[in-house]
């Protein structure tokens, strides 16, 4: 620690000439001057009310009359003052030598108690440059912890109540003086030893302010942090919902870089190790566009109508699905090892048609709606589920939507063969106390994630190699890219719930006579046409589920759940969040017009087949078996969302009808023979649903 001149080691040392003594003369950080009294000389010469002067009796002090100022310590008004170790004090003031009859704040140690701790700081005041409440406070929190870990300790309670409410002077400014017309105070004499109380209780805090100065925040000249700053765990609740959706925000729209923790050395997009780890994902190997990492912000995909993020993509932000389980992708006939560049399970060399499944990059818009309609279809299905008795079936039903039948055969065993929509995941089963979850998972374009916080946490680790707490582990570092607790839960909270309050899209109809004509038609024909079967144009959301709440209570493990922590709710429909909303009717239900029912259905030739299953195993020969069932596309927004359909090969509207196959041909085939005016008529209806600009407040406009 710094000494002044003449100051020895301890400022508590025994000894004479060099012994340091407190000024005789200062300014109370209240803002009343003391002056100088005469004493013995056996007496010290501190006039400050310091806890080391304070410490003698007051008999002691009393014994100091007779100079000038003396009466400071022993007239009328008494106040009382909370020092070091709760202890307290019987302190007098003389209001009478006090023109402007200022009252003293002795509910504190003033700044002055803490002259003998030196020049330790910018001005000479400790670690924060003569701010003693700051000081006071950070030293009375780690004494405290230094004393009693795990407790809280008195004394360190009591530091941390004494603390100056204005700045006090720097002890640069302060002197010691022995003035004679002021009292005359003898000098060359040895002061008292200090009591060993103090002394312990010195070294305590010498040790306290080392701690200090080791947790001030490092400097952030040269660093390159996309995200300074992150949300502690628990501050999403007490955070006022604009400042949580503005963290969100910079959450998505971050450009993340090694220094977040970005990218993932040793780990592959699925979370597991790498099968090679001697080839770590750095340098050259550090980005892969099929295996990932494959971008730097989310915002890097989702951007588009009119820059929002959150949006979709176009054709070149599409992503290879299913890529990411192989570490880094490269096509070498050389390379035999099976998911590490070029050979799959089986052992056959991928292609780049048949390494990864290609799907364009969706937008967000209106999720919290949609991810709230599902929660609420889920329990219908549950709650019908729950009826069905051994040897019974039952038709399973959600808001209008028929999701096939269900049956608990006489043996005990749920049947799901006839259940119709719904994904491998939520139709795994076994005797009659495991029935089938049931659950709807609204994202994917397969129907493979439950909710935006799944979506949220995959993609996050997939795409950028930011790994969250909540699915990696608190303090690790799995990804061995030397970061940990690369976002939190609040984090995954905050940038969720800014998904799920995003704009929903409206409808623009231009105000032309003969458009106008031609849309009703063409919304008439595509119900007419079987279209309206599966893309159903509204569904209600009843008994507040316009309250979005996180977690959702049916995330699967590895993702936050209901009940772990308590919910964070927010009303969609305010009108404080981003427009247009949707807003109760008089009957009391949201209608989401999404045009979709929420089902998974075959709708593809050969030709649009993927080459994998996402809703299969790894491991298993399903995996290769392809997929051409997906989730019924959501239509509002659909116009501004190009390219279409799963893969994003399609530019028009027409050429995304006339691809439909499957369960939807019969529609594609009535589509064919329309008159060409109704054709048209159809896609100018369809070219009315859109992402409406940023600042819009109404569902329709021209």
């Amino acid at each position: 620690m710094p000494r002044r001149a003449g100051q020895t080691s301890s400022a508590f040392s025994n000894g004479s000439a060099g012994r340091a003594r407190p000024p005789a003369k200062a300014r109370c950080s209240s803002g009343w001057r003391r002056t100088t009294r005469r004493r013995s000389r056996r007496s010290s010469a501190c006039t400050w009310k310091t806890w080391w002067a304070i410490s003698r009796s007051r008999a002691r002090m009393r014994r100091t009359s007779g100079g000038r100022g003396t009466a400071t310590w022993n007239r009328q008004r008494r106040t009382r003052s909370r020092c070091f170790l709760n202890r307290r004090f019987s302190i007098s003031a003389s209001s009478a030598e006090r023109g402007d009859r200022r009252r003293t704040d002795s509910s504190c140690v003033r700044g002055s108690d803490m002259w003998w701790m030196g020049s330790s700081g910018a001005a000479n005041g400790g670690p924060h440059g003569g701010d003693a409440a700051h000081w006071c406070r950070r030293v009375g929190d780690l004494v405290g912890a230094a004393l009693l870990p795990g407790r809280q300790d008195r004394s360190a309670a009591s530091v941390a109540e004494c603390v100056p409410p204005r700045r006090t002077r720097p002890l640069s400014r302060l002197r010691r003086t022995s003035a004679p017309d002021r009292g005359g105070v003898r000098r060359g004499r040895a002061a008292p030893a200090a009591p060993l109380m103090w002394t312990a209780l010195s070294a305590l805090l010498v040790v306290a302010l080392g701690r200090v100065a080791a947790q001030e925040p490092a400097s952030s000249i040269g660093q390159e942090l996309a995200v300074p700053s992150h949300l502690q765990d628990g501050r999403e609740f007490s955070l006022p919902l604009e400042q949580l959706l503005a963290h969100g925000r910079r959450l998505f729209e971050a450009i993340w870089t090694e220094e977040d923790g970005g990218g993932r050395p040793l780990t592959k997009g699925t979370g597991r190790p790498l099968t090679d780890t001697s080839r770590p994902l750095n340098g050259a190997r550090a980005f892969n566009r099929i295996s990932g990492p494959d971008a730097n912000s989310c915002a890097g995909c989702h951007n588009a109508p009119y820059g929002i993020s959150g949006g979709h993509g176009e054709f070149v932000t599409n992503v290879s699905l299913l890529g990411q389980r192989f570490d880094f992708v490269t096509f070498d006939p050389a390379d035999r090892l099976p998911t590490r560049g070029t050979v799959d399970e089986t052992g056959r060399p991928a292609l780049l048609q048949t390494v990864a499944d290609s799907r364009r990059t969706t937008g967000m818009f209106g999720a919290g709606y949609l991810e709230m309609l599902a929660r609420q279809m889920t329990e219908e299905l549950q709650r019908i589920r729950v009826t069905i008795k051994v040897g019974e079936s039952k038709p399973l039903v959600a808001k209008g939507v028929s999701f096939g039948t269900l049956t608990l055969t006489k043996q005990g065993v749920w049947d799901t063969s006839k259940v119709q929509g719904l994904g491998r995941l939520s139709l795994i089963a076994g005797d009659s106390t495991h029935p089938p979850s049931l659950i709807i998972r609204p994202w994917h374009q397969a129907s493979n994630i439950v909710s935006i916080r799944e979506f949220t946490n995959t993609a996050f680790n997939q795409h950028h190699g930011i790994q969250s707490t909540e699915r990696f582990g608190r303090g690790t570092d799995p990804d061995g890219d030397g970061v940990r607790n690369e976002l939190t839960v609040a984090d995954v909270t905050a940038v969720s719930v800014w998904q799920a309050t995003l704009q929903v899209p409206g409808r623009v109809i231009p105000r032309d006579p003969a458009i106008e004509r031609a849309v009703a038609i063409g919304e008439r024909a595509f119900s007419e046409i079987g279209c309206a079967t599966c893309h159903v144009p509204r569904l209600p959301l009843r008994s507040n589920g316009w309250i979005y709440t996180e977690p959702n209570p049916f995330n699967p493990a590895t993702n936050l759940r209901s009940g772990e922590t308590r919910d964070l709710k927010v009303d969609l429909s305010s009108d404080a969040l981003p427009q247009p909303r949707l807003h109760p009717d008089s009957s009391g239900a949201v209608w989401v017009d999404a045009y979709t029912d929420f089902k998974l259905h075959d709708i593809c030739d050969a030709a649009d087949r993927e080459p994998l299953d996402m809703n299969q195993p790894q491991w298993s020969d399903t995996l290769r078996q392809g997929n051409c069932r997906f989730l019924t596309k959501r239509l509002w927004g659909a116009a501004n969302e190009k390219p279409y359909f799963h893969h994003g090969l399609f530019t028009t509207l027409r050429q995304a009808i006339l691809a439909h196959s499957g369960e939807a041909k019969s529609s594609r085939v009535a589509f064919q023979a329309l008159p060409a005016a109704e054709r048209d008529a159809v896609v100018e209806f369809l070219k009315t649903l859109q992402v409406l600009p940023p600042g819009t407040k109404d569902l329709v406009v021209d």
